[in-house]
């Protein structure tokens, strides 16, 4: 989650892990994740095109 820029310290130098969750703090992690979740949608339904055009290439379909 902190690679996905999801989840971040609370400052530069500090990070809190065992501290309460804010509502605020929360609504940005989901919005953060909904829109990480939209581009693997988007890219699985890409995905999906693209095998079965290449099976319609193919004449496998």
């Amino acid at each position: 989650m902190a690679a996905r820029h999801v989840v971040r310290g609370m400052t530069s130098q500090t990070f809190a892990p065992n501290d309460m969750v804010t509502r605020g703090q929360f609504t940005v992690m989901l919005v953060r994740t909904l829109g990480f979740l939209r581009i693997l949608l988007q890219l699985s339904l890409l995905i999906c095109q693209l095998t079965i055009g290449v099976l319609e290439m193919l004449g496998q379909q």
